[in-house]
């Protein structure tokens, strides 16, 4: 969704357009400089100044309708270096408004390399960004100057957190009674692996019934496409033990690797070593990406996005790797400099792995036995839920990489592709596993990888304590060093702290049945960060309320997040219509707050 479709109106472009009329090769000296502007506060002043050494070129002022126009050239005596030339203005609301461009000029005072113009409300001219900007041809990206799209991000991560984190906070406190299947790999194994999850309720918090290693485990009889020639290919089965060995060996420290690796389990069904093909398009996904952008972690272009986006939802172990090629690649080439390097490789690896695990944690990827009329009714929600809920995911992580790296990397038309991609690759990734269940049972249930014993206690905590530093330089990114942040990141890992001691807590039977989860869950974070935004935008100091905007939507989350750990796994509603049904306006409102097509707001 654009911002407009998240909080019922488009963000308002930038006010104030600045032009440099000098290209590399051509001397700086007397070269043109072009500032038009609109809707800024009447009888204002607007002025143009390059840096370093502060220099007022130009200055104008605003006309009573908003509007001025300034032309200028370039200061002659520029030394070598980076310089900025910035525009400073006031918006009708008294709002600060500020535009950067940057150029690099040489000794003899000719210009090597010219920037992109951007928003840049607190930037230093004279920082490293600049420099940053410069090299990667991207514009600066404030986000103090972008208010909507950092409350659609936080709206985002909210919702993320809220559905995902009781996932989360199963795998953090599962019990280590859950053992890997001996024979992984094979059919008699991954009946084992199936029996073991059944008798750990810990373990079944994390993946569910619908979780792909349980579907797949179910799967034993042969259908048609069991028969078909793809398995002949050498290698096929030596794959599936090497995959089930390795994911044995990675479970005792990470709950994510394990998740990633069973998450291609149609393709190998279907295709044995040929599903091999993804993790190589994957690589090549990321050395485009590091030839594109010279071996820096900025993807290089919009096309590589899209690909990531693509493959992490097919495949979460394909994403994965894309994104690995691209950070190993800048670390061992030496392009990974700054803060916002490390931030620009979390916010694509969140990017490339978690849509995947997003859907899944939602919705059932594959359902097994969707017969009846309950059954298809499910599977028809899969198939009207994900495609919407993904797009909106993805749109908010694509966004937020604005803010992580400093750098416009998603502009506000690339939006709309990114959804597409988003939600058409959930749907065939539905239809696949579909046609997966029914066409290659026993294929499924051979390839299935084990059921695994999860990390222990302290190596699940240390996580958690890494995860809350990581999440304090996110959330930093927008809003700043400030305790603000930090509480955001302690709310966060409140409830994953709670499920790693979740057998020592009191439990409430019944409770299951009245939390918000899923799409309900969705609804309620959703509304919850619109009628924020609208207060955020009709108060008068915008940048000051982001940080409390930011604790407030995920203090609801974690508050539910934590009501699960105290709500085991009981008996469901008995009549499961009624819950069906209702079900259906509440899609419809989350369809249409996301999309913009229900305006709860009118600011």
């Amino acid at each position: 969704m654009a911002n407009g479709g998240l909080f019922g109106r488009s963000e308002v472009p930038a006010a104030i357009t600045l032009r440099l009329g000098v290209s590399v090769g051509e001397p700086a000296s007397g070269s043109p400089v072009t500032v038009q502007s609109r809707g800024l506060q009447p009888s204002s002043v607007v002025t143009v100044t390059v840096y370093s050494d502060p220099m007022v070129i130009a200055s104008g002022n605003v006309d009573s309708a908003g509007v001025v126009n300034i032309d200028t050239e370039l200061p002659s005596g520029l030394v070598s270096g980076i310089h900025s030339v910035v525009v400073s203005g006031v918006g009708a609301s008294g709002e600060d408004i500020e535009v950067l461009n940057a150029l690099k000029v040489d000794q003899s005072g000719v210009v090597t390399a010219v920037g992109k113009p951007g928003d840049a409300l607190g930037v230093n001219p004279d920082g490293g960004l600049v420099e940053r900007s410069l090299e990667a041809g991207r514009p600066i990206y404030s986000p103090s100057s972008h208010p909507a799209a950092v409350a659609a991000v936080a709206v985002t991560g909210a919702v993320v957190a809220g559905v995902a984190g009781a996932s989360a906070v199963g795998a953090a406190s599962a019990a280590g009674s859950v053992v890997g299947s001996a024979a992984a790999g094979g059919t008699e194994g991954a009946a084992s692996g199936h029996a073991a999850a059944n008798n750990s309720l810990a373990y079944n918090k994390v993946f569910d019934p619908k979780d792909l290693v349980v579907a797949g485990a179910l799967a034993v009889a042969v259908g048609p496409g069991d028969r078909s020639p793809t398995w002949r290919v050498p290698g096929t089965h030596r794959l599936h033990d090497a995959l089930a060995r390795i994911t044995i060996a990675v479970s005792r420290f990470s709950l994510i690797l394990p998740r990633a690796i069973s998450d291609g389990t149609w393709a190998r069904a279907m295709f044995g070593t040929n599903a091999l093909l993804l993790w190589l398009a994957a690589v090549l996904v990321g050395v485009v990406s590091l030839m594109q952008s010279g071996f820096t972690v900025v993807p290089g272009s919009i096309e590589v996005i899209l690909g990531i986006i693509l493959l992490g939802i097919l495949d979460a172990m394909a994403g994965f790797i894309a994104w690995a090629t691209i950070s190993i690649g800048a670390l061992v080439t030496l392009h990974v400099h700054t803060l916002q390097d490390c931030l620009t490789i979390v916010g694509v690896g969140c990017l490339a792995i978690s849509l995947s695990f997003f859907a899944n944690y939602l919705r059932p990827l594959r359902r097994v036995g969707h017969t009846g009329l309950v059954g298809l009714w499910d599977r028809f929600a899969d198939y009207v839920i994900l495609p919407c809920v993904i797009a909106f995911a993805a749109a908010g992580i694509a966004k937020a990489l604005n803010g992580l790296s400093g750098l416009e990397i998603v502009s506000q038309e690339d939006i709309f592709m990114i959804q597409i991609v988003a939600g058409v690759t959930v749907v065939v990734r539905l239809a696949l596993e579909d046609v997966l269940g029914r066409l290659y049972p026993l294929r499924c249930a051979e390839a299935a990888m084990p059921i695994t014993q999860p990390p222990r206690t302290g190596l699940r905590l240390a996580a958690i304590v890494c995860r809350t530093v990581i999440t304090y330089l996110l959330v930093a990114a927008f809003v700043g060093n400030t305790w603000m942040a930090m509480i955001a990141a302690v709310v966060l890992s409140v409830p994953l702290v709670l499920g790693v001691y979740q057998s020592e807590l009191p439990t409430v039977p019944g409770m299951n049945r009245w939390l918000p989860s899923g799409i309900t869950k969705i609804l309620f974070t959703t509304l919850t960060g619109v009628l924020l935004a609208a207060y955020l935008f009709t108060a008068p100091a915008v940048e000051g309320l982001l940080p409390g905007l930011l604790v407030l939507l995920l203090i609801p989350s974690a508050i539910i997040t934590s009501l699960h750990v105290l709500a085991p796994n009981g008996v469901g509603w008995s009549n499961v219509w009624p819950k069906r049904l209702l079900g259906v306006p509440v899609y419809i409102l989350v369809v249409g707050v996301t999309t913009g097509a229900i305006a709860v707001n009118n600011y």
